[in-house]
């Protein structure tokens, strides 16, 4: 039963608009500082996830104001994030190049580090393409924590919080959710923005593709040991080093532009400007 102080903090949130009528999330205004923030309705939830994020809140994640349980429901007031998900992102391109799934799959490790990092561990459980929002500013960020739960050694998965795909095989009973649980899920995506599907195949450099295949092995001691692991790896790729030729054209560049590298590509110029049209 919700208690009058915690109703009438709800009372102040008017709503403007639906974002998503079946998972009851609406766009609601604040009638005395008419900010805009989203609420939801949530059947499923671990409110001492929500509490612990709301008083210290993750960077890359909606930051949430309010959190209140009323007849085995919670209800959530968080920040508003403008732009489209990832779903929508694909949907549009048909899939995303090597270096935009890196930066994106860079932009996740990184608040993953943060959920990660806390004492104890804080695992997401659902990450997949609706649950990325790129903002304008390309920003990146991951959102629904409906699954999340702490993580603990002992206790197993016995019912299928996640989505199908994307989940982890220890989410479907095999054992406890961990960090490889959302290490999973990021090899898995990062596989469906260069397909554009779920499908299993894809086409990567060799690096990158190892990388996703030791995300989703079936088993969690083969995958990462933690999510810093899998960014080292991921920022040890050329593909951050903004290479800008195909692989297969770089044999047949000259000297000074086979690295790729912008910087030695600017220097090469001046060098063969210099050789060629300035040399008696």
């Amino acid at each position: 039963m919700i208690d009058i102080q915690e109703q009438l903090k709800l009372s102040y949130y008017k709503e403007i608009a639906t974002l998503n009528s079946k998972h009851r999330i609406t766009v609601v205004q604040h009638q005395e500082t008419l900010q805009i923030f989203a609420k939801k309705v949530l059947g499923i939830y671990n409110l001492d996830v929500y509490l612990s994020l709301k008083e210290n809140p993750v960077s890359g994640m909606p930051r949430i104001f309010e959190a209140i349980a009323q007849d085995d429901e919670l209800v959530i007031i968080e920040e508003y994030v403008s732009g489209q998900n990832l779903e929508q992102l694909i949907n549009e391109q048909g899939s995303l190049s090597q270096k935009e799934t890196v930066d994106y799959a860079l932009k996740l490790c990184n608040i993953l580090s943060e959920l990660h990092s806390r004492k104890p561990a804080i695992i997401h459980r659902d990450i997949k393409p609706t649950n990325v929002i790129i903002t304008p500013a390309n920003e990146l960020v991951l959102i629904d924590l409906n699954a999340a739960k702490y993580e603990s050694e002992k206790e197993e998965d016995t019912k299928l919080l996640g989505t199908k795909g994307y989940a982890a095989p220890e989410q479907y009973g095999f054992g406890s959710s961990g960090v490889q649980t959302d290490i999973y899920a990021v090899g898995v995506l990062m596989r469906t923005m260069l397909n554009g599907s779920l499908s299993s195949g894809f086409d990567a450099d060799s690096r990158l593709c190892k990388i996703i295949n030791k995300c989703t092995e079936l088993s969690p001691k083969l995958r990462y040991g933690s999510i810093e692991d899998l960014k080292n790896a991921l920022e040890a790729t050329h593909i951050v080093g903004k290479r800008v030729f195909p692989r297969k054209w770089i044999s047949y560049l000259p000297p000074g532009f086979r690295s790729g590298n912008p910087g030695y590509m600017l220097i090469a110029v001046f060098v063969y400007y210099f050789v060629i049209f300035l040399q008696p």
